[in-house]
C-alpha cells in the first residue's frame, strides 16, 4: 500500500489522539536519567563477548529442530505467534522460558483488551531484516551476565527472540560500540553500505542522511501501526522530539526518547548544614546568596577547618547555574518566546545579562571558585561526592553522587527545593525532548511499520507491565537497552514513576499499584546498597527530586522550547561561531574582566554581525511553518 505524506493538520490529529490516550493508558518512564545508555557512553572492546554469525546460525538450527511441533501457549490459546529458533540455556534457562511466554500471554490480553490486537499480526512468510545500533559498556557487563544465565548474545537475546515469536521476523543485528558509532556510520553512509532499520545517534547525520534521500518517510505509518500508548508518548511533549525529526513535511525517524524531565536544573542542598546553621532553605536569590556565604564562612560540618564550598561549580556555567538564569527568567541556550509573543534566542535577553551581573558579583565575593574554568561536570560532583560543597545546580541524577556523600557521612543529608527566584515570581523552567538516538529505516525496505510493532511492544513493557518489566527492562538495569529498537518514551516517563511510586506509598505501600517502571523503582529505593539514591531521586517525601518535579509542573512552571528542529541553512555557516564567542564573554563578564553592560553589549555586537538576527528569522520561520 502507498503510504502519503503527513500533513499538519494529520499530525496535529495524532497528537490529539495521543492526549486522549494518556487519560486512559497508564505510563511509566522509560528509566532514570542514570540507567540508560546513550551513544556517547564508554566502552571497551567486545568483540569477544558477540557470537560470530556462524554460531548464531548454528544456534537457531539447533532451536529450530528441538522446538519443531510444540505449541507455545499463545498458540495455544487461538493467538498466532511463531516457532522460536532459539533455545534457552545456561543456569536460569526456566526462568528465561516463563518470562517469554508470560510476557506474550500479557501482549495478547492486554492488546485485545484495548482493541488492538490487529497490531500483534505477523508476517505469513519471514521477513528477514538487518538492523544496527550501538552498545555501551553498561550493556557489555549486562551481556555477560545474560550469556551464561540464559545463553544470549548480541547476536541473538530474548529481544531478537521475541520479535521472531511474535512477527515471523528474523534479525540479522550488528552491534558496534558507541565510542566510535557515529563516525562508522559516516563511512557506511559514503560507501551507500546501510541496514534496513538502524540507530542513529546525532540530529546531524540524521538530516545528512534524509537529505541524501536515504531514508523511508514514516508519516503515513503513524495512524495505522502505532498503538494507543506509542501515540500517547507522541504526545506528551507536543509533538517537539517528532519534530526534530521533520524536514519538509516528512517525519524521517522515530525519536528514541526518554524523560524531557532528565535535563531540569534542581537546587540540591545538605539539610544537615542547614539545620547546624539554624537556617531555612533559601526561596529567594537574597536567601541564597545568605546561605552560600554561611557555608563558606560559619563551618557548616563542624569540623574547625575552612575546607567547605557554597557551591559545586563547573566551566559550562550556563549549565551550571541553570537554576539561577531561570530564577532571572533566562535560558541561555534555547530558543523560546519572550512576553511580546515572539521568538528569542534566549542568550540574547535581558534576563541573562542580569543573571551574569549575579554571578560576576558571587565571583568577586569569592563564592564561586577560581578554577571553574578547569573543572569538569565530574570534578564539580566529586564536591558533592567528598563533602565539600552543600549546594550544586543539577538534575535528578545528582542522587548518585550524594548518596556516596551520605555513606561517607551517615549525617549527611541532601534535599531538594524549589529554585530561589530573583524576580519575586516562581521560577519557570524550560524543557527540550531528551532523546538518546533516532530510528530511521532506509528508503528500499519493504517493511517500515515494522518499527511501529516493535515500537509497541517494548512501550507497552516500560510503561504497563507489572509482572514482566522487571526482566525486560531492568534486568542487570540495562536489559531494555538490547532492544533493537528504543522506546518512544514519555516526555514525563520518570515523573510518572514518581506519581507511581508515591500512589503505592500513599495507599499503606500497597505494591499491586505498580507498574511499568514504578515496580523497578520501588525495588531500588529498598536496596540495603544503593536505596538513598533512588529515595533522593523518586521517594514520595515532598523534598524528593521529583517531588519537586511534580511541584513545578502542577503549577504551570513548565515550559517547552520553541525551536526542537535541524540547523538551519545560516546556523550551518555561523553557529559554531557564535557559540565558541558566546562562551568565551560569558566568562569574561563572571570572571570581572568587563562590565556586565559593556560585555554583553560586546556579545549583541557579534550577533548581528555573524548574521543573529537572519537565524532569529529562519527560526521563526521553521516555527510557523512546523506549529504544533
Amino acid at each position: 500500500m502507498e503510504k502519503k505524506i503527513a500533513t499538519k493538520k494529520q499530525i496535529s490529529r495524532w497528537l490529539a489522539v495521543g492526549l486522549a490516550a494518556v487519560m486512559t493508558v497508564t505510563a511509566a518512564g522509560c528509566g532514570s536519567g542514570s540507567g540508560g545508555s546513550s551513544a556517547t557512553e564508554g566502552t571497551t572492546a567486545a568483540a569477544q563477548t558477540a557470537q560470530t554469525s556462524a554460531e548464531t546460525t548454528a544456534q537457531a538450527a539447533a532451536g529450530t529442530a528441538e522446538t519443531a511441533g510444540q505449541e507455545t501457549q499463545a498458540q495455544a490459546a487461538g493467538r498466532v505467534t511463531y516457532e522460536p529458533v532459539f533455545t534457552p540455556s545456561g543456569t536460569a534457562a526456566e526462568k528465561y522460558t516463563e518470562q517469554m511466554d508470560g510476557l506474550i500471554d500479557e501482549l495478547f490480553d492486554v492488546f485485545e483488551a484495548n482493541g488492538e490486537t490487529e497490531l500483534l499480526t505477523g508476517y505469513d512468510e519471514p521477513v528477514t531484516v538487518d538492523m544496527m545500533r550501538y552498545y555501551s559498556t553498561s550493556m557489555e557487563t549486562g551481556m555477560a551476565g545474560y550469556e551464561e544465565k540464559y545463553g544470549e548474545s548480541y547476536s541473538y537475546n530474548r529481544w531478537e527472540d521475541l520479535y521472531k515469536r511474535l512477527f515471523n521476523v528474523d534479525i540479522n543485528m550488528s552491534m558496534r560500540p558507541s565510542s566510535d558509532y557515529s563516525t562508522q556510520l559516516s563511512l557506511d553512509m559514503a560507501a551507500l553500505d546501510l541496514p534496513d532499520i538502524f540507530i542513529v545517534s546525532s540530529q546531524s547525520d540524521l538530516m545528512a542522511l534524509a537529505e541524501e534521500g536515504l531514508l523511508a518517510d514514516m508519516s503515513g505509518y503513524i495512524d495505522e501501526y502505532a498503538s494507543a500508548q506509542v501515540k500517547a508518548n507522541m504526545a506528551s511533549d507536543d509533538g517537539a522530539a517528532l519534530r526534530e525529526t521533520t524536514m519538509d513535511g516528512k517525519i524521517f525517524a522515530i525519536p528514541c526518547a526518554t524523560s524531557a524531565t532528565n535535563n531540569l536544573s534542581l537546587l540540591w542542598i545538605r539539610s544537615d548544614w542547614l539545620k547546624n546553621l539554624g537556617m531555612e532553605a533559601p526561596t529567594t536569590v537574597d536567601e541564597l546568596e545568605t546561605v552560600i556565604d554561611a557555608f563558606m564562612t560559619k563551618d557548616p560540618d563542624g569540623n574547625g577547618v575552612d575546607d567547605t564550598w557554597g557551591f559545586a561549580v563547573n566551566s559550562d556555567t550556563s549549565s551550571a547555574f541553570k537554576g539561577l538564569y531561570a530564577a532571572y527568567g533566562s535560558y541561555p541556550n534555547e530558543w523560546h518566546e519572550d512576553a511580546n509573543g515572539e521568538i528569542v534566542y534566549g542568550g540574547t535577553t535581558e534576563a541573562t545579562k542580569n543573571a551574569l551581573a549575579k554571578l560576576a558579583e558571587w565571583y568577586k565575593k569569592g563564592y564561586i571558585d577560581p578554577e571553574y574554568i578547569t573543572t569538569s561536570a565530574a570534578d564539580a560532583n566529586a564536591k558533592v561526592a567528598d563533602g565539600t560543597a552543600g549546594m550544586r545546580y543539577y538534575n535528578h541524577s545528582l542522587g548518585k553522587w550524594v548518596e556516596t556523600c551520605h555513606e561517607s557521612d551517615p549525617n549527611a543529608d541532601w534535599i531538594c527545593v524549589p529554585l530561589p527566584s530573583a524576580t519575586g515570581s516562581p521560577v519557570k523552567s524550560i524543557l527540550a525532548p531528551y532523546n538518546v538516538g533516532y530510528i530511521v529505516v532506509n528508503k528500499d525496505f519493504e517493511h517500515p511499520e515494522l518499527v511501529f510493532k516493535m515500537l509497541n511492544v517494548i512501550d507497552h513493557i516500560m510503561y504497563n507491565s507489572a509482572d514482566y518489566v522487571e526482566w525486560w527492562a531492568y534486568d542487570d538495569e540495562v536489559s531494555w537497552n538490547f532492544s533493537p529498537v528504543g522506546c518512544y518514551g514519555s516526555a514525563f516517563g520518570n515523573l510518572d514513576i514518581y506519581l507511581n511510586v508515591k500512589e503505592c506509598y500513599d495507599n499503606g505501600e500497597d505494591t499491586s499499584l505498580l507498574h511499568g517502571g514504578g515496580v523497578a523503582h520501588y525495588r531500588m529505593m529498598h536496596d540495603e546498597n544503593d536505596g538513598y539514591r533512588w529515595v533522593k531521586m523518586f521517594g514520595p517525601q515532598d523534598n524528593s527530586a521529583h517531588a519537586i518535579i511534580a511541584q513545578q509542573k502542577d503549577s504551570g512552571n513548565l515550559f517547552w522550547a520553541s525551536f526542537t528542529g535541524p540547523n538551519t541553512k545560516l546556523m550551518n555557516d555561523y553557529w559554531t561561531t557564535l557559540m565558541d564567542q558566546k562562551s568565551v564573554i560569558f566568562k569574561s563578564i563572571i570572571n570581572g574582566e568587563v562590565s556586565a553592560d559593556e560585555g554583553f553589549a560586546q556579545w549583541l555586537d557579534f550577533w548581528d554581525n555573524m548574521h543573529g538576527n537572519e537565524i532569529t528569522q529562519e527560526v521563526r520561520d521553521w516555527c510557523a511553518q512546523n506549529a504544533k
